[in-house]
């Protein structure tokens, strides 16, 4: 057990040859840096992982690669419900889909420009949504605020 964190040292560049520390730091700082993904079984940076605020170490257990190919799979396996809904979603309202495909041609042509930022907040890390806050009739469809995702849901309820 106590080998195993030298044997994971070996394969990344020699920590106690770039600064004089001791083994027991050096495998402190192997501890402190890197974490062995659930799914693959290798090890891995910290930061390869995402947040999951109810894990101790406050990370995911699998890495974001692993997790990504997994949400793949399962969105395959899934797709046609999802299709589906969509479907069903679009005849149910459909001025809601003529003014969001309006919304979207105005801005591939330039007639409508995306800002960087929320007009409601000023976020520019979340993503940059068009809110119809007219509703969606076709004399209001290009009459929109552009939000974040944030201020986009809570302008939605």
């Amino acid at each position: 057990m106590r080998d195993e964190p030298l044997q994971k040292l070996q394969q990344f560049p020699p920590l106690m040859a770039m600064k004089e520390i001791t083994e027991e730091q050096a495998i402190e700082n192997y501890r402190t840096t890197y974490k062995v993904c659930s799914k693959c079984g290798k090890s891995r940076r910290k930061s390869s992982f995402n947040m999951d605020s109810t894990k101790i170490d406050r990370l995911q257990t699998q890495c974001r690669d692993c997790k990504r190919k997994i949400q793949k799979n399962d969105y395959l396996k899934k797709k046609s419900i999802y299709l589906e809904r969509q479907n069903k979603r679009r005849m149910a309202n459909p001025d809601m889909k003529r003014a969001h495909d309006l919304v979207r041609l105005a801005i591939n042509r330039g007639d409508l420009i995306r800002p960087a930022n929320c007009t409601n907040c000023g976020n520019s890390k979340m993503r940059i949504e068009a809110h119809h806050h007219k509703g969606y009739a076709p004399e209001n469809a290009l009459d929109v605020v552009f939000l974040c995702t944030s201020c986009h849901r809570s302008a939605e309820d």
